[in-house]
């Protein structure tokens, strides 16, 4: 579906001037279910459909919680890890982080993957900020995050125990 940014872009600054508040996505939606709108087509209208997408979101979320601490040998910082991580191969399921670690390729593809997602929010991050006229300062933040936790010679508990 060929998707005209500018025509969604003008779609929802209309909404918001008909409210009056900031755009809201209960707005966005009402608008949406009047079939002229340029936003209709964009959403999935048959109700089953649309309930087994959102509940495969929700599975999604409820995955990525799960965490485990790991033991931190002496010297080592203390690391909340996920138990599951993206499976680079089907791209769309899950697998244990323990079971990725004792195959170098998939640990590479795993990390590629993170990398690939930790980009992207950077750079989202770094545009929205040169936007608001912020740009050094939030640089100099997310260096000073980037920073501290390689600035220690101790390494991470996952780290020294494998």
């Amino acid at each position: 579906m060929k998707v005209d940014t500018q025509e969604i872009r003008e779609r929802l600054e209309a909404i918001m001037l008909a409210t009056g508040e900031p755009l809201e996505a209960e707005s966005v939606v009402e608008d949406a279910r009047d079939p002229e709108s340029p936003l209709h087509a964009l959403f999935i209208w048959d109700d089953a459909k649309a309930a087994h997408e959102f509940r495969l979101v929700r599975a999604r979320e409820i995955i990525r919680t799960v965490t485990v601490t790991l033991r931190a040998p002496a010297g080592a910082t203390q690391q909340i890890v996920p138990v599951y991580v993206r499976d680079p191969e089907t791209k769309s399921g899950y697998r244990e982080l323990a079971n990725v670690q004792t195959d170098k390729e998939q640990r590479r593809a795993v990390l590629a993957h993170e990398m690939r997602m930790f980009v992207g929010v950077t750079y989202r991050i770094l545009r929205i900020a040169e936007a608001l006229g912020e740009w050094k300062a939030i640089r100099a933040e997310m260096m000073a995050h980037v920073k501290a936790p390689m600035a220690t010679e101790a390494k991470p508990a996952a780290q020294k125990a494998a």
